[in-house]
């Protein structure tokens, strides 16, 4: 996997602008919705909005690690975050849990790839709006149309995606 440069995390940062801009997303703050692998993408995310970044602080006890909750103070203006992350690989609720322990709220969930593991279904049930860049589906078929997958391997994992 290519290091993240900085061109690379502005382009996926324009995209998710995008999205906020299409879907007319409203949020007083930015927070990572994934602190241990880097919040690279909401402190890009938060730089092209203009919105304060809020930083989730963990804390980590042998191989258990949990979000405690926000390492600084909230400013009393804060009342709606949007939680940004890179993946959306299975539906994690604890940031979002920490983040509304805290009082604030949270209606949208930007990430820049859905895997399709059932995320945005069980976010829709919980009042969560799912937004992505893009789905693995759609990077797959962008990948056979440019003959770097061939299709065969496409339906295999579309068929069973544990297996491939």
């Amino acid at each position: 996997i290519p290091p993240l440069t900085s061109d690379i995390v502005g382009l996926v940062t324009g995209c998710m602008y995008n999205i906020k801009i299409n879907e007319g997303l409203l949020f007083d703050g930015v927070v990572g919705g994934e602190p241990w692998t880097g919040d690279t993408f909401a402190k890009g995310f938060k730089e092209v909005t203009r919105k304060p970044y809020l930083e989730l602080d963990t804390w980590e006890r042998g191989k258990e690690r949990r979000i405690a909750s926000f390492k600084e103070p909230v400013r009393a203006h804060i009342a709606k975050v949007v939680v940004v992350q890179d993946t959306m690989l299975r539906p994690d609720v604890e940031p979002i849990e920490a983040i509304e322990d805290e009082k604030l709220v949270v209606t949208d969930v930007i990430v820049l790839d859905d895997y399709e593991y059932g995320g945005r279904e069980e976010f829709k049930k919980r009042g969560y709006n799912l937004h992505s860049v893009f789905t693995v589906s759609e990077l797959f078929d962008f990948y056979v149309e440019t003959g770097r997958m061939r299709p065969e391997l496409r339906a295999a994992i579309h068929t069973n995606p544990i297996a491939v």
